[in-house]
This record gives structure tokens, C-alpha cells and sequence, in this order.
């Protein structure tokens, strides 16, 4: 106990980490939680509120959990000055890219809103389920407030966790499920810019979203289709493997014991050890 490991990064994490996201939220906080840790490390936290559960079973094997969304349940990042700091966010540039794995169990009679950045009417980037479909629909605003959409091709209700990636350049976009490219086409203008948050499972003004999410990434550079095909395919590796640094917390031993510890990381152990304070011996001479 007076040895910590810091968190180890799978194989699928590390790979998104690898491509720099901006923003990225494996949701799979534990049970209680109220915040959602942001594994960027560019420090953009998001508020879990409503009807949610936490810690399903995802579709990763890194020993990862997702987010059951239940009815009004959604997750929201703030926007602000943060955003630009140290890097912009992902629509402030001509190319951007949202990423996540959604697992929609259910066919249903109401709009359902995996992601957007603002309200119904506002957001220049909405991921969303029309009323009886099986395949997303994505809406956008250019930076002219022209308004465009398009359907993924691709079922995704009922097919368990399924891994979706939209990308934009200035002049283009291009769609993906499960690695593999589904839809794309030109842009006649980039996206819009908007200083609105961001909400999983909600447009702010439609908590509507009742499925589960895990492992939403948003980066300001559009992924390639190699990069998609390559997150896609970590989701079975559990990681944690080869050579590399270990990094750990220990505890000042305040004790003169010399004390060990073994560390767990994966399947390998770490033998630690930590000498105790050095004994202090006082002589005092009769009469001094």
C-alpha cells in the first residue's frame, strides 16, 4: 500500500494517445463518479449528470468500461479559454476528426444524439440516430452557415460495439465503421467554428441518447484512413507489454526497516525495495 503504479495505457489508448488527440474521454470512470477524466492530457474534464451507468463492459480488452446512457443521462465539456491552451480545438482548424465506439442496442421512435457541440440547432458537428434507423446520420455547418448532411451506409443498432470515425479537411470528409471507410465526398467549406460545449448523449437541448459510449476522442487534424484502420485494429491487444519506464509513487518509509514490495503490471512483477531511516546511537560522557 505504500507503493502505487501509475496507470498503465492499453493497447487501444495508446495508440489514439499516439496520434494526439485533443480531447479524450474513455468514460470508464467507476461506479459514483461525477467527473469524466480527460486522457489527452490537455486537461478538459467533462460533468457526467442525469440517468447514466458507469463501468459496463465495453468492447476493448484492455480492461477498459464504458457508459450506459440511459434516458436524460449525458456528459458535457465545458468550452472557454482552455480550449486554446495549449492547442486549439478541433474546429478552430480546417481539418478535425471525432472518434468513439457506441454500442446502440435498440431500434427506437425518437431521435437519438450520440454527440454534438452546442444545441439541436446550433452545432456544426451533430452525430445522431433518426426515429426507426440503424444507420447515423451526421449534420454540419460550414463557415459560411451552409448546412450539410449525410448517412453512414453502415447498421450499427444490434451490432454490439462499433467503432465510428468522422474526419474533415478544408475541402473534404470522410466517414468510417469498424476501420473501414463508408461514406465520403467534398466540401465546398470548412467547418463551422463554434464556442459552445460538448455533450455526449445529448444536444443540450435533446438528452435523448439511450445506448452506451466508451473511449470518445476529438483531435484537430483529420486521421487518415492507415490511422483509423490501425485504432481499429489495437481493439484486441491488451497492451501493457515490452520494454519501457514504469512509473511509480512510494511513500517516505519513516520506519529503520529495510521494506519490499512487489509491483503488478500486467503479467510481469516488479521487485521494489526501500531502506528504512538511518539509526541515530547518542553517547554522552559522565559530567559533560
Amino acid at each position: 500500500s505504500w507503493a502505487t503504479v501509475s496507470p498503465v495505457i492499453g493497447g487501444y489508448a495508446q495508440a489514439v494517445a499516439a496520434d494526439a488527440p485533443i480531447g479524450y474521454w474513455r468514460l470508464s470512470e467507476p461506479t459514483g463518479a461525477t467527473v469524466a477524466n480527460d486522457s489527452s492530457g490537455h486537461g478538459h474534464p467533462g460533468a457526467y449528470s442525469g440517468n447514466l451507468t458507469l463501468g459496463v463492459v465495453d468492447g476493448l480488452e484492455d480492461g477498459s468500461t464504458g457508459t450506459d446512457f440511459l434516458n436524460y443521462g449525458q456528459m458535457q465539456v465545458a468550452d472557454g479559454p482552455a480550449w486554446n491552451t495549449p492547442v486549439p480545438i478541433g474546429w478552430q482548424t480546417p481539418n478535425a476528426s471525432f472518434e468513439a465506439w457506441v454500442n446502440m442496442p435498440h431500434m427506437l421512435d425518437s431521435y437519438q444524439v450520440v454527440f454534438a457541440k452546442g444545441t439541436w440547432n446550433t452545432s456544426p458537428l451533430i452525430l445522431y440516430f433518426l426515429p426507426e434507423t440503424s444507420e447515423p446520420e451526421v449534420d454540419w455547418y460550414d463557415i459560411h452557415g451552409g448546412f450539410h448532411y449525410a448517412s453512414l451506409h453502415t447498421n450499427v443498432v444490434q451490432q454490439g460495439w462499433t467503432h465510428i470515425v468522422l474526419t474533415f479537411t478544408a475541402t473534404s470528409y470522410a466517414f468510417y465503421v469498424n476501420g473501414v471507410l463508408d461514406s465520403a465526398g467534398t466540401l465546398s467549406a470548412p467547418l463551422q467554428m463554434s464556442t459552445l460545449p460538448i455533450t455526449l448523449a445529448s444536444a443540450e437541448d435533446v438528452p435523448s441518447y439511450r445506448g452506451q459510449l466508451s473511449d470518445v476522442a476529438i483531435y484537430n487534424t483529420a486521421l487518415t484512413a492507415d490511422q483509423v484502420a490501425a485504432h481499429y485494429a489495437q481493439r484486441l491487444t491488451v497492451g501493457a507489454t515490452g520494454s519501457g519506464q514504469l512509473s511509480y509513487t512510494a511513500i517516505p518509509n519513516s520506519s529503520t526497516s529495510l521494506r519490499s514490495a512487489t509491483l503488478a503490471v500486467a503479467d510481469q512483477s516488479v521487485a521494489l525495495t526501500q531502506d528504512g531511516m538511518p539509526a541515530c546511537t547518542y553517547s554522552v560522557s559522565p559530567g559533560s
